[in-house]
């Protein structure tokens, strides 16, 4: 992991000043759109076309696939090495069918890596791969506030005060939702999970669910990997971090299930803590 944090950071290096002339090559404030797209190709505050690119760059010479055409099923289909892939999804909600959900649990059953950061758990995924080892299902939780900070549990990743994070509109910080993990999740019989990061001292955010040879990686704050925050070296030395868990060569960018289809029913697993 540290080998991989290595070359991560030098391409963040990179990758933060070309956001920092991004951010300031115009003085016209109109142009930037405050909302929460997670789109690959867009460059506005709340966009994620920087961490893609970052992610891209720091595996040269290995595939790097951006999926907005098919579903997961039929894309994962084409891959053989599922030890040596890694699969990747920022945004609001994903939306997977049963069989691509079936698909993506197979994928990492056989030694696939899978992140995913959402809004929402994963529900249809979940339902294929996890126990409810605690007899609960695993669900997010949410504060309404301005701000948080957020740090990990790991020694060489820990900070002494973490990161604080704020949800901007324009100029101003507004109240936002931070979601994290709901605590009956993790008991004295857990196994399978493990808690990663988290914010405000004992809100986990971030976590490890092995299953099969792979493991699948859950973050309940997508926003913290947008281009806004990527303006801040520290930020990319988190987000760096965060990715530095994954392990494989090629890569797998997931946008195509971004998109809502026919009869999704949108997960209602969240609830004000």
């Amino acid at each position: 992991m540290k080998d991989r944090r290595i070359i991560i950071a030098a391409v963040c290096a990179v990758v933060c000043i070309g956001l920092l002339y991004f951010f300031s090559r115009s003085s016209d404030k109109k142009r930037y759109h405050w909302f929460e797209s997670y789109r690959a190709e867009s460059e506005q505050p709340y966009g994620v076309s920087f961490i893609r690119k970052m992610v891209e760059s720091y595996r040269p010479g290995e595939k790097f696939i951006l999926n907005d055409r098919q579903p997961v099923r039929k894309l994962l289909a084409g891959i053989d090495d599922h030890g040596n892939t890694d699969y990747i999804f920022i945004g609001a909600n994903i939306f997977l069918d049963n069989e691509s959900a079936f698909a993506l649990a197979k994928f990492i059953e056989q030694g696939g890596n899978a992140f995913i950061a959402s809004l929402a758990p994963p529900e249809e995924l979940l339902t294929a791969l996890y126990y409810r080892e605690c007899g609960a299902p695993l669900e997010y939780a949410y504060q309404q506030r301005q701000s948080v900070r957020l740090n990990f549990y790991h020694r060489e990743l820990k900070t002494e005060k973490g990161l604080s994070y704020e949800f901007r509109v324009g100029t101003k910080v507004v109240d936002y939702a931070w979601h994290h993990f709901t605590k009956k999740v993790f008991c004295d019989s857990t196994k399978t999970i493990a808690a990663l990061g988290y914010h405000d001292e004992d809100r986990v955010n971030f976590i490890r669910i092995r299953a099969g040879k792979g493991s699948l990686y859950l973050h309940s704050n997508p926003l913290v990997f947008t281009n806004y925050f990527l303006t801040d070296p520290k930020k990319v030395g988190y987000a760096s971090a965060v990715f530095s868990h994954l392990d494989g060569n090629d890569i797998v960018w997931d946008e195509f299930s971004k998109i809502p289809f026919s009869g999704k029913k949108v997960s209602g697993l969240i609830s004000k803590d």
